[in-house]
């Protein structure tokens, strides 16, 4: 008896925090971010959302997808911005924005001047992306991509998050996929080239537990919405 007695004490704590978070009465917001996210905005809008409620306390945790879609389910965070499509079941997500991907390439290298590049103009060299399984899905979407251009991608390195694809980039291993915001960190040694045609996006979304959608998981939505522009 003792046991249930506690586990339904927990399930009133956890419920009446729900109502706090979806209220906007919370006195902290724990946000999950992917590694990326962080540079594609995100801080940005969460400092709108600190100046609409000065009281709120932010604590951002950073990680893969995967890693925060199952802090969301399990509570150890209040929302997640992380890519879709997410895998875990119980969870909802809301769009929130996309990137585009670039081809990231070093200072110096022969494509470095152009405005903008066809995936033709890689034949040949080496290839640095984040691995399968990370993102199956907008994995063989840029694979697919290459070899419609023709060009079957030599990749002798993957990554696990495009943070470490643009420092490989920039160390000379060769040239990289990944959304522009990656290239910020390491933008005086490599350049982020639009890619011509029918190019794969990145597309963030807000995460959360079903119930939980209130005031914050909106405002801060409608805030990388329209830092980012609506969705197409």
């Amino acid at each position: 008896m003792p046991h249930a007695e506690r586990l339904i004490a927990q399930s009133d704590v956890t419920l009446r925090a729900a109502a706090r978070i979806r209220n906007g009465e919370a006195e902290r917001l724990d946000l999950g971010v992917t590694f990326i996210a962080t540079m594609a905005g995100v801080p940005e809008a969460l400092k709108r959302l600190s100046d609409r409620h000065p009281a709120l306390q932010l604590c951002v945790h950073e990680g893969l997808s995967g890693d925060l879609e199952r802090d969301v389910l399990s509570g150890a965070v209040d929302l997640a911005v992380l890519h879709t499509p997410v895998s875990t079941p119980g969870i909802e997500t809301i769009e929130a924005f996309r990137e585009p991907y670039r081809l990231l390439v070093p200072h110096g290298h022969r494509l470095a001047s152009k405005a903008s590049v066809r995936i033709a103009d890689i034949e040949g060299e080496k290839l640095i992306l984040t691995s399968r399984d990370i993102g199956p899905v907008i994995y063989d979407r840029l694979i697919a991509m290459c070899r419609a251009a023709g060009v079957e991608p030599v990749m002798p390195h993957e990554m696990t998050t495009s943070l470490a694809v643009a420092r490989m980039v920039a160390a000379g291993f060769g040239l990289g996929l990944a959304i522009g915001p990656a290239a910020q960190v390491a933008r005086d040694m490599i350049v982020a080239l639009e890619i011509e045609g029918d190019v794969p996006e990145l597309v963030f979304a807000l995460c959360y537990r079903p119930g939980t959608y209130g005031r914050y998981a909106s405002e801060l939505c409608a805030f990388l919405q329209e830092q980012q522009g609506p969705p197409p």
